[in-house]
């Protein structure tokens, strides 16, 4: 369990750095469980050159919190990543939710496997800027060990307060994590990964948090499955979308926060 005082250094390294490592976050128990889960989910039937350029290394596996009830409950019903989560990503003005209570959304969740060509550098925040104020943040859960030997996780420190689209540098540093460790990053972090042509598995789970008023991958509200829907809490229904949703017109509502 991470104590409180340690969720306060894990923020300012965040904020300073544009990621921390928690390692043995899950157990190895929990992390076979996780693996078994996620090599079972299949993807629905996808359209033709609809998959986005960074989609097409490696394979993926599209909205495991519909797929994996375990993996999902297991990183919602965290206390330490809620708190961590609420902290960075909770809108101080959302006054229909607890403070203490998340108000951020999932925007993805997917399982990667980085076997093939690496992925060129990028970011995930779609545009870079500087500010106190992060919009989204990934979360990486390691399968399988990530090793410079398989094509592991490459970042630039502090990249994050660039104010730059990710480009080509001497400065990216090699991140291995071993299975079951948990890696937390601002998305406007310039990353990249190695070629893994050793054929050995990297399988990881990745999620994406963003603040609510952000849109979403998928439409998640509307595909979630009615045993999951049975199963999931007031704070993962707000997760999960169910309480920002668009109104069809000002007779459904006009406050997008509800």
């Amino acid at each position: 369990m991470v104590k409180l005082v340690s969720q306060k250094k894990i923020i300012t390294k965040l904020k300073s750095n544009g990621y921390v490592i928690l390692p043995s976050f899950f157990s190895k128990k929990i992390i076979s469980k996780m693996k078994e889960e996620l090599l079972l989910a299949k993807n629905k039937k996808i359209k033709k050159n609809s998959v986005p350029r960074l989609n097409q290394y490696g394979t993926v596996i599209y909205n495991v919190q519909n797929k994996c009830p375990f993996i999902f409950f297991s990183i919602s019903r965290s206390k330490v990543l809620t708190d961590i989560l609420c902290s960075i990503l909770n809108d101080k003005y959302y006054k229909q939710i607890k403070p203490n209570e998340p108000n951020y959304i999932l925007r993805g969740m997917i399982g990667r496997n980085g076997i093939g060509k690496g992925l060129p550098q990028h970011i995930d925040s779609f545009i870079p800027y500087i500010s106190d104020h992060c919009f989204i943040i990934n979360i990486t859960i390691s399968l399988d060990d990530s090793l410079k030997s398989n094509g592991c996780l490459e970042i630039v420190k502090k990249s994050h307060l660039s104010n730059k689209y990710a480009e080509k540098s001497k400065n990216y540093t090699h991140i291995e994590t071993k299975s079951g460790d948990l890696l937390i990053w601002d998305s406007r972090l310039w990353h990249k990964t190695k070629d893994n042509f050793n054929l050995k598995d990297r399988w990881s789970i990745i999620s994406s948090f963003s603040r609510w008023w952000i849109k979403p991958n998928f439409q998640i509200w509307k595909t979630l499955n009615k045993q999951m829907k049975k199963k999931i809490n007031n704070h993962e229904k707000t997760i999960l979308g169910f309480r920002s949703t668009i109104p069809l017109d000002e007779s459904e509502k006009i406050d997008l926060k509800t």
